[in-house]
């Protein structure tokens, strides 16, 4: 059996319920956007990061660690994420060497040898451009090809954050202008050997110093140099001037290596020299001291009897005369006279008496 049919409805009974029907849909939906908007700033922060809250654009007093942050929702809050535990890198290739010139002729495959140019081509010439091509100059105005690694971690998340608009482009010209200032005070010696341990301090010494002194936020931890070369123009020179120290060097090492193995020679040579001429200044000496007292005793002598005195020094001087003298053969019919002739000799231990 069929039912019998109601009664029908009226038209504005069935547009009087869509409308309810709609606005229980409308009501569920601003709820939701409601919901959604006011957990709009739920985030999560990160292991490596800190978050800063910016409310109504002060900053909040809290820097949240990681994990879940409940923020009020844009434009009461506005939250910022900071690195504040990663290790972050910057490269400055600014003056790395440029790549070497092509010269292969056209036509000629790569790895065909090239054609020997005639005895009277000049040579081929190769310039350093200012302008493309990077370079650095030192103290002793050297130009050198460098390229450094810079990493650094955030100390200051609010400073990191707020310090700066273009915070990036600040600190990579910091950083350029610190590798600048640094090896403009060093020779290009110590640049490209044994003091570049120095220079790599220097750079993060200078480049921290500028950064503090803007609030920046940052920490440098470590300056690397990954390539320190002479220009490719002057490389032969620098070449041939290392070559000229290393045998220098070597020339140092063996005249060392000659002093040491002749120092004991010459040592004992000195001690017997010295011992020598002690001795001799010893014999000279006591020599001299004998002669004074046989003066002085002369002397006294002489003061107690002049006369006998004078005769034995005319007896002492005849004496020494007739040693040195000889007497030649003479013919008295002749009418020479008597000749005496001193005979020096070749050895006279004993001086004239006077």
């Amino acid at each position: 059996m069929t039912q019998p049919e109601g009664p029908p409805r009226s038209a504005p009974s069935a547009t009087l319920d869509a409308l309810r029907a709609s606005i229980g849909v409308l009501r569920w939906v601003l709820i939701l956007l409601v919901v959604i908007y006011l957990a709009s700033n739920v985030t999560i922060v990160g292991p490596n990061e800190s978050a800063l809250v910016l409310r109504f654009g002060r900053l909040t007093d809290r820097v949240h660690a990681p994990g879940l942050l409940v923020a009020m929702p844009f434009p009461i809050d506005h939250v910022i994420k900071v690195p504040s535990r990663t290790v972050q890198e910057i490269e400055l290739r600014d003056w790395a060497a440029p790549p070497m010139p092509d010269t292969t002729p056209p036509g000629q495959a790569p790895g065909e040898p090239a054609p020997e140019a005639p005895a009277d081509a000049p040579p081929p010439k190769e310039t350093l451009h200012p302008v493309n091509d990077g370079y650095l100059l030192t103290g002793d105005v050297n130009l050198v090809h460098a390229s450094f690694a810079v990493r650094y971690t955030v100390s200051d998340p609010a400073a990191y954050a707020l310090s700066a608009h273009d915070r990036d482009a600040l600190l990579r010209k910091i950083l350029r202008d610190a590798a600048t200032e640094a090896v403009q005070s060093f020779g290009v010696d110590d640049a490209l050997t044994s003091g570049q341990e120095r220079l790599r301090h220097e750079c993060q010494q200078i480049a921290q110093g500028k950064i503090d002194r803007l609030g920046l936020g940052i920490a440098l931890q470590s300056w690397e140099i990954r390539e320190i070369v002479p220009a490719r123009q002057v490389l032969q020179a620098f070449e041939e001037v290392v070559s000229a120290k290393v045998e220098s060097r070597t020339l140092k090492e063996k005249a060392e290596t000659y002093r040491q193995a002749r120092m004991p020679e010459i040592e004992a040579r000195i001690f017997r020299i010295k011992q020598e001429s002690d001795g001799l200044a010893q014999r000279k000496i006591e020599k001299a001291r004998g002669e004074a007292a046989a003066f002085v005793a002369q002397w006294e002598a002489a003061r107690e009897c002049p006369d006998a005195f004078r005769i034995r020094r005319h007896l002492e001087i005849i004496e020494y005369v007739m040693k040195r003298t000889w007497l030649p053969a003479v013919n008295a019919g002749q009418g020479l006279p008597l000749q005496l002739i001193i005979r020096p000799p070749a050895h006279d231990p004993e001086p004239i008496p006077e």
